[in-house]
């Protein structure tokens, strides 16, 4: 009741933080089915998505209580593995309260991002792979691996998990090393990879981009990139008005203790009766041994790449996790007092630091929305624009996403001197090809140039000058969020052609 208490609370907090609608961001119109063509992300999020939308007016809905209920389930199942590790009743209350508040795991909630589906997913896989070691039932064994491959299908970032749970079993199931162990982990293994690629292969045949990237090292990451991660790792402990320096000493600081107590989880033991109590956090460690250096792997996969925040939350709940487990059962080694007041103290602290975060966060989303969903965007009058466009009209924009999601218009980027993945030119589409395309059709009137000025991030598109100057135009509407260039009529105002 308590876990289930606790979780309610959390549609509070959602409630107050989606007052504009579910956040909006630019991976967002895959998701919620409004941009197909060309585009490509795991698929499983958007079928969550798809399939409440059957039952609901909109997408938008449908991702609002997909995302509602997936904070209740999240925070539910992560006070019963914080129970299986063995802490005290305070002890999960406090758990499931330091994630509840923590700013990055609210955030993904109240946004279109797979990331809440990505945790559920590693949840259960963690929870089964436990019951499966625990009670040596093959049936756990298969829904494990299930449940695995779905973390893929979710986000392929979670590839790494299949490997982490074959070694935990390899590691910590029961019977000789040859016959029963190395056996049942490339069992594990085999049934979930075969999961994801009769997928993959299924995706391919129906004309699909598979998983849309290079086997190829194409990132270009600097001092600077490695600065950024940091900085992002370290916003999970403390604010970003307190100095750099001091948050990376306190992650440090952090990953001392976490590394104290993985060894002190992985550690085997004579005895089955304390594995119970350990299977939880040994599953949380081999997976965070592995998605870390993954994570790190993917700045020299592709290119101009950062680690944000959403991508971290894995390693935040896993070092919870670990960290319960080794208190749970009897770390550190060496306590001869009770040490119960002061890891309640700190946890006390870091509540309370996530707290004061989490509010503010969600506070600013109350008063200002989220990204796209936000009042300064709904009264956009470029989006306005749009919105009275001839029907058929193709629009080119610098900001395509956020003109499908407001304006319900299909939309294209404009011109893209490289793939912003690749940090290559398109074979399939130069960007001399892109530029001819746009400037026929744009002269005999079938399409519109609109550029949105709130969107500047895009480096990998040609800028507005450039573009008009190479297409000869001059804004045929200018508002004070952005132009429409174009030579068309039929918007029920009297237009200039230029």
């Amino acid at each position: 009741m308590m876990l289930l208490a606790i979780a309610g609370l959390a549609l509070v907090p959602y409630a107050i933080g989606t007052r504009w609608g579910i956040g909006l961001r630019p991976d967002s119109t895959l998701y919620l089915g409004l941009w197909s063509d060309g585009r490509h992300q795991a698929p499983l999020y958007g079928w969550l998505i798809e399939a409440a939308y059957i039952f609901l007016p909109s997408p938008k809905v449908a991702a609002w209580l997909a995302n509602a209920a997936l904070l209740f389930a999240n925070l539910a199942i992560f006070g019963r593995m914080l129970m299986k590790a063995r802490l005290s009743v305070v002890g999960v209350a406090m758990g499931v309260l330091i994630l509840l508040f923590l700013p990055q795991f609210l955030y993904v909630h109240v946004t279109v991002f797979s990331e809440p589906l990505f945790l559920l997913c590693i949840f259960a896989t963690f929870l089964s792979v436990a019951r499966y070691i625990e009670r040596d039932s093959r049936q756990w064994l298969w829904i494990a691996a299930a449940c695995a491959a779905l973390t893929v299908l979710t986000r392929f970032s979670g590839v790494p998990l299949i490997g982490a749970m074959a070694l935990v079993i390899l590691a910590y199931d029961r019977g000789p090393l040859w016959q029963r162990r190395l056996p049942r982990s490339i069992e594990f293994g085999a049934i979930a990879s075969a999961i994801f690629l009769v997928w993959l292969l299924l995706d391919r045949l129906d004309g699909g981009m598979g998983v849309g990237r290079e086997a190829a090292l194409l990132g270009n990451p600097d001092q600077q990139t490695f600065v950024k991660a940091l900085d992002t790792f370290s916003l999970y402990l403390l604010p970003s008005i307190v100095p750099l320096w001091l948050r990376v000493l306190a992650l440090f600081a952090g990953l001392g203790l976490l590394t104290s107590a993985a060894v002190w989880v992985l550690r085997p033991r004579e005895s089955e009766a304390p594995q119970r109590g350990l299977s939880i956090g040994r599953t949380a460690a081999v997976f965070f041994l592995c998605y870390a250096p993954f994570l790190f792997l993917t700045l020299f996969v592709e290119a101009n790449l950062t680690i944000h925040e959403r991508y971290v939350l894995p390693l935040y709940v896993s070092a919870l996790l670990i960290v319960a487990s080794a208190w749970g059962n009897g770390w550190p080694a060496w306590r001869t007092v009770d040490l119960h007041p002061y890891f309640l103290a700190v946890a006390v602290v870091i509540l309370g630091l996530n707290a004061v975060r989490g509010t503010v966060q969600t506070v600013n989303l109350f008063a200002n929305g989220n990204a796209y969903a936000s009042p300064i965007w709904y009264g956009s009058a470029t989006i306005a624009r749009v919105r009275d466009l001839p029907a058929g009209m193709k629009i080119y924009s610098n900001a395509p996403d956020a003109i499908r999601m407001l304006a319900e218009r299909p939309a294209d980027f404009w011109p893209q001197l490289f793939d912003s993945r690749t940090g290559k030119e398109d074979p399939a589409r130069p960007f001399e090809r892109q530029m001819r395309e746009v400037r026929d059709e744009v002269k005999a009137g079938r399409a519109v140039i609109v550029q949105l000025d709130a969107v500047d991030w895009r480096f990998y598109l040609i800028d507005e000058q450039s573009l008009a100057r190479e297409l000869g135009l001059s804004p045929t509407f200018a508002e004070n969020d952005g132009r429409i260039y174009g030579r068309f009529t039929g918007t029920g105002e009297d237009t200039d052609e230029h």
